[in-house]
């Protein structure tokens, strides 16, 4: 069995997708922070990163911003 990275730029929309219909599933930003987490994701200046890395998966999407 392979491994996904979620930095490879083909996930890149896939991720986007999962952090919006997150932010819409969450009643506030904190509840949606901890949504992300269970994915292993955060989201720090902007950015959406990985939590064991540090690796920047793509930037906030616009509406999120």
């Amino acid at each position: 069995m392979t491994q996904t990275q979620l930095t490879d730029p083909y996930f890149r929309n896939d991720v986007c997708a999962i952090v919006l219909d997150e932010r819409k599933k969450a009643l506030s930003v904190r509840e949606w922070q901890h949504r992300l987490a269970g994915y292993g994701l955060k989201i720090e200046q902007g950015l959406v990163k990985t939590m064991r890395q540090d690796a920047i998966i793509c930037p906030l999407p616009p509406e999120l911003a």
